[in-house]
């Protein structure tokens, strides 16, 4: 007997288990809802898978968070989420933990797949997930299915898959830094040039056309250890942010001021724009054993938070001498204050605020970067440093200047740490006091070389300098200081390739948004989509649409149940005495019923009365 109450007990528990969920809609093994008909529409609607580290990297048995979230005004009542091997869906990879377990539990029956437990409308669902261990812990494929309600859903596409791939190693944000403080003597001063390699040709998917294509001014400064601009894995400051999503240097010249009140900046400088993204950048800036780092950024425009830059290089040797020169391949890097995944993406503010990390070739399939295969990356542009002087009566190193060179205004910045440091050749001693140095290569543009100086005599005679190929000759200069070594000259920026303020730009503006949900279920409610200025119009061009649209839905009125007044007293019996009678009494509608509404009922009721005998009369 107790052996079938105890069967009994389990069998009602399992009942109400699945009476708890008999309403939600189910998501087979096949991953594909089974409760309607109806096929995936394309693309994400603005789910998303979000990996809460590195969205290419991942460390062997480490945990992680992953979540499917809206960016959008727009919930979802169901969902799936799996992690395989990328090369074999069919297997497993990792495991999951609930975090909510009200919400969401293991697939029955399926293998190591997630799903909901009831239809609450969410925006978000997080999980827990132990990434594998062992040396051969492949690279692992999330997929999700959300359906945001019966009959509309969506599986994989855009930013509902994502791969992750094991330790992969990053660059370094900086150079190595001494061990000890900068030994360098005195202060050195340095020449910068950006040249930008971005184009048509080197990154054609999406390439923006000519008349928004651009970089924002390169802004930065000379700094102490104390003091970071910005660098992988830490999260971008009001000022970076700006530079970032719109190419304004405002807040970040602001924040460097600040720096300069506490001693942790000698040089502040910020370049023109170039508009289209066409040219040359370059700026001056000096250096001393104080402040021997330099750091600085542009935006990739347009853009939704992507910059190119360096951060924390140290212009300051191991033996005691300032760098001679140097050269960097940039790469696009993300703010991670914009979600968006193009270069036209609308405004999608990351929240909360994501570390800011490199652009890899496996981000999201809708990026320009995108490359199945996971390779490099080209870079974007070439930042050349190269020392003009040290210490001395002929170099001026006056702290906190501007300089600035070629280009136009900008809406959005970019940053990219350096790849690549070179030194350049040793000077050579020669004899009676002679000092030479092998002739310089110029940035591309054209190969520019001077003629090694002479320095030894009274009169030192330079030759005639051609100046950048465009048949300037400079006439031989006598009785000269000897103060350095002949240098390279920069290439002389074609500024009609540079500047175009008088061309015609016309408004552009995002893709509208998806409709919102619609305000009333019945009844004539209003919903609403929207779109933002990506670029405003110029010179003439043609003016802004709407940001914002609205129309009807669900005209349909709504159902009503019949609405009727009070009953009436009853009627006094319609028999005086002697026989039954009738009483009655009634009421009005007052609302007709509407749709599936509760009709209305009899508005006369009636019940019999029965009076007392008749009084007997005596003739």
């Amino acid at each position: 007997m107790a052996g079938k109450l105890c069967i009994l007990v389990i069998l009602i528990y399992t009942c109400k288990a699945q009476l708890a969920y008999s309403d939600a809609i189910t998501i087979g093994c096949d991953r594909q809802p089974t409760d309607f008909i109806a096929d995936k529409l394309d693309g994400d609607n603005g789910f998303r898978l979000r990996f809460h580290r590195h969205p290419a990297v991942y460390e062997r048995g480490n945990i992680y968070r992953v979540s499917i979230a809206s960016i959008l005004p727009t919930s979802f009542i169901g969902f799936m989420l799996t992690a395989s091997d990328a090369t074999d869906v069919s297997r497993s990879v990792g495991t999951f933990e609930l975090l909510d377990s009200r919400g969401s539990m293991f697939a029955p029956f399926c293998t190591h797949a997630v799903t909901h437990t009831s239809n609450m409308m969410r925006t978000r669902i997080g999980f827990r997930w132990t990434a594998p261990s062992g040396d051969n812990a492949p690279c692992v494929l999330f997929r999700a299915v959300v359906v945001q309600s019966r009959g509309v859903w969506y599986r994989d596409e855009g930013d509902l898959s994502l791969q992750i791939c094991p330790e992969v190693t990053w660059p370094s944000t900086t150079p190595v830094e001494p061990a000890n403080e900068c030994c360098a003597p005195g202060s050195a001063k340095y020449h910068m040039t950006f040249v930008g390699t971005w184009s048509r040709l080197t990154h054609p998917k999406d390439y923006p056309p000519d008349y928004i294509n651009h970089w924002s001014p390169f802004v930065g400064a000379t700094h102490s250890k104390d003091y970071v601009i910005w660098e992988y894995g830490g999260y971008s400051t009001t000022g970076v942010k700006e530079v970032a999503e719109w190419g304004s240097a405002s807040a970040m010249e602001n924040e460097i001021k600040e720096q300069v009140k506490v001693g942790n900046v000698r040089t502040a400088f910020r370049t023109k724009g170039l508009w289209p993204a066409r040219g040359n950048m370059s700026v001056t800036f000096s250096t001393d054993a104080s402040h021997p780092y330099v750091s600085g950024l542009t935006m990739i425009g347009p853009s939704p938070d992507w910059n190119l830059g360096i951060s924390n290089v140290n212009m300051c040797m191991d033996d005691c001498t300032w760098l001679d020169q140097a050269e960097f391949d940039l790469l696009p890097w993300d703010a991670g204050t914009d979600s968006g995944v193009t270069y036209m993406s609308a405004n999608s503010p990351t929240n909360p605020q994501e570390p800011i990390r490199e652009i890899t070739s496996l981000d999201s399939p809708q990026s320009p970067f995108y490359d199945p295969s996971g390779s490099a990356i080209e870079p974007l542009a070439k930042l050349y440093i190269e020392k003009i002087c040290r210490h001395g009566t002929h170099c001026s190193t006056n702290t906190n200047t501007h300089d600035s060179s070629s280009g136009g205004m900008m809406k959005k910045p970019s940053m990219m740490p350096p790849k690549m440091m070179k030194t350049m050749p040793p000077k050579k001693m020669m004899p009676s006091g002679e000092v030479t140095m092998p002739p310089k290569k110029m940035m591309p543009g054209g190969e520019v070389t001077m003629p090694p100086k002479n320095m030894h005599g009274g009169e030192v005679t330079m030759p005639p300098k051609n100046m950048g190929g465009d048949g300037v000759i400079m006439p031989p200069k006598k009785n000269m200081p000897v103060t350095m070594p002949p240098k390279i000259m920069p290439p002389k920026e074609d500024t009609s390739q540079v500047t175009n303020t008088e061309a015609i730009v016309d408004c552009m503006m995002s893709e509208w948004s998806p409709w919102s949900e619609c305000t009333k279920t019945c009844g004539k409610g209003k919903m609403s989509r929207t779109r933002m200025v990506k670029l405003k119009p110029r010179n003439g061009g043609e003016k802004c649409g709407k940001k914002r649209e609205k129309k009807t839905c669900n005209l349909q009125p709504c159902s009503r149940d019949c609405k009727m007044s009070k009953w009436s007293r009853w009627s006094e019996c319609s028999s005086s005495c002697g026989e039954p009678g009738m009483m009655i009494r009634t009421r009005r509608v007052i609302e007709e019923q509407i749709g599936d509404g509760k009709p209305c009922s009899a508005v006369m009721g009636e019940k019999m009365c029965k009076p007392g005998p008749c009084p007997l009369l005596y003739i």
